[in-house]
């Protein structure tokens, strides 16, 4: 018989501690899903949808992505104190990716044998300090949990085997990619470098920014949509980017749903009863959604706004876009629970017409216009040398900015794309304070740089650990990637955009 790729990793069994897997978990950074010690009625304010995801027929619940992701940033508090929206996206991106990896994990359990046995499980549960008293397992402390928080023991023990699943899945990959001695011996005889850069960002929005020069005002626009050639360039512009002012098909709609709180048949059951049982009608919707909807939006009359069609999930969907304005829609199930809809209106999908965009498109175009000619003066400036360059930047206001330090081994620069071509022209500059002759871009933005030194660098014995990690890791990576084609995944369009999720 064919061996998996895990029996083909797997070694004897190790006598670890069965929290030995979820804290290795824990401190690689990989996964880990168990909420023991958070109430499953936690509270968040999206409006829609209650999936955050589903992995082959899976459900990750909004709310799960939610405890995951604040999980992330309470760890995370020690290093980032002041994370602003760019990392809260970031930890939410990372939860996400955990949850699914976890799911994947129990989808593919049977071919790869990752079984975790009752032992096991029982010896873990027995070991959470939360359920011990002076080192000993109570009984009365496990089950005043599980009434308190609402969960079942079933629940609770399925969260906790994703967790030892995970754990045992990163120790095959750990023992797997050691490194080994030959390779720490010739390591030790490269030579690195510490490197430091400076660049400046000349993106269109950082110059319309930083520069009064590049901003384009409502009087501008205005007088140049009085000129015909203008006017012709702006059609010319808008014809070609007509896409960027489709509006998709919506409705306006308030919604009631009933929670199916620990997804199983009889709380799916009973929350179809709820809603079944309520007596509703255009009149009283809002105020039966503010007593008996268990929705974030129950404050707001259960209020969606307007919902464009693929907001939310198919079920969603088909329900609305089904149903007449003025109408309630069917009962219908939704990953965690049941539901109806009220459509107070319709709009079809349809196209702008220039002569009702053309102010925007006009202010795109003139934006564009001064974006080049200041990317054209810093160009010529770059062939000058750096009294031309700097005089120019600060005429603009734009500042050099410090990269943060990195290594020639590195696969990257911190705080950019993996682009080898940026690196690259980097590594080509022959001096300390030399500028590249061009504008580079990365991922979308434009930037020109400078280097600022390279340094020979102390061996550091921590580099082996971090080499052989990234060695796991790459290739634990490329497993789950190749896993996640063989099953169907499908991530809530606001949850891939971060709206409406905090």
């Amino acid at each position: 018989m064919k061996k998996s790729l895990f029996q083909k990793l797997r070694k004897p069994d190790s006598n670890r501690s069965p929290l030995f897997y979820i804290f290795s978990a824990i401190i690689f950074g990989m996964i880990i899903v168990t909420f023991v010690f958070m109430s499953p009625n936690g509270s968040g304010n999206l409006s829609g949808s209650a999936t955050a995801a589903t992995v082959g027929g899976r459900v990750i619940p909004i709310l799960q992505l939610q405890q995951r992701t604040q999980q992330i940033e309470e760890q995370n508090k020690m290093f980032l104190p002041n994370a602003g929206d760019q990392f809260q996206k970031f930890f939410q991106a990372q939860a996400l990716n955990d949850l699914i990896n976890a799911e994947l994990l129990t989808e593919v359990e049977p071919q790869e044998e990752l079984y975790v046995s009752d032992s096991l499980l029982a010896q873990t549960i027995m070991e959470i300090p939360a359920f011990q008293e002076k080192g000993q397992f109570k009984r009365d402390l496990y089950e005043t949990y599980l009434l308190n928080s609402g969960s079942s023991a079933n629940s609770l023990e399925d969260k906790i085997k994703k967790d030892l699943r995970i754990g045992l899945v990163r120790e095959l990959f750990n023992d797997a990619f050691l490194t080994t001695k030959i390779e720490k011996s010739v390591y030790k005889k490269i030579t690195d470098f510490d490197i430091k850069m400076e660049f400046v960002d000349v993106s269109e929005v950082e110059l319309a920014l930083k520069s009064s020069q590049v901003k384009v005002t409502d009087d501008e626009i205005k007088t140049n949509l009085e000129n015909p050639e203008f006017l012709k360039k702006a059609k010319a512009e808008f014809d070609r980017t007509s896409f960027k002012y489709l509006s998709k098909e919506k409705v306006k709609a308030k919604w009631i749903l009933a929670l199916a709180p620990d997804l199983s048949e009889a709380a799916y059951d009973k929350a179809k009863e709820k809603v079944k049982a309520l007596d509703l009608n255009n009149k009283n919707f809002a105020e039966m959604a503010k007593l008996h909807s268990e929705d974030p939006t129950a404050e707001q009359g259960g209020d969606l706004g307007y919902v464009e069609k693929g907001t939310f999930d198919e079920a969603w969907d088909k329900a609305a876009f089904s149903t007449s304005a003025g109408q309630i829609s069917e009962l219908f199930k939704t990953p965690q629970g049941w539901a109806k809809v009220l459509v107070e209106e319709k709009k079809p999908a349809s196209q702008s017409a220039f002569e009702d965009v053309k102010f925007m498109v006009a202010k795109d175009v003139l934006s564009q216009d001064k974006t080049k000619a200041v990317l054209s003066e810093i160009k010529m400036a770059l062939g000058q040398g750096p009294d031309s360059l700097n005089k120019v930047l600060k005429n603009y206001g734009l500042t050099w900015k410090s990269a943060t330090d990195f290594k020639m081994s590195s696969d990257q620069i911190p705080g950019f794309s993996k682009n080898d071509d940026l690196f690259e022209k980097l590594l080509s500059l022959k001096s300390d304070g030399a500028v590249y002759s061009d504008i580079l871009s990365d991922s979308g933005k434009s930037y020109i740089i400078k280097r600022k030194s390279f340094n020979t660098a102390k061996p550091n014995p921590a580099d082996y650990q971090n080499m052989t990690g990234q060695r796991q890791n790459y290739a634990l990576g490329n497993w789950f990637t190749a896993q996640k084609e063989t099953v169907r995944i499908k991530v809530n369009p606001l949850v891939e955009t971060n709206k409406n999720l905090f």
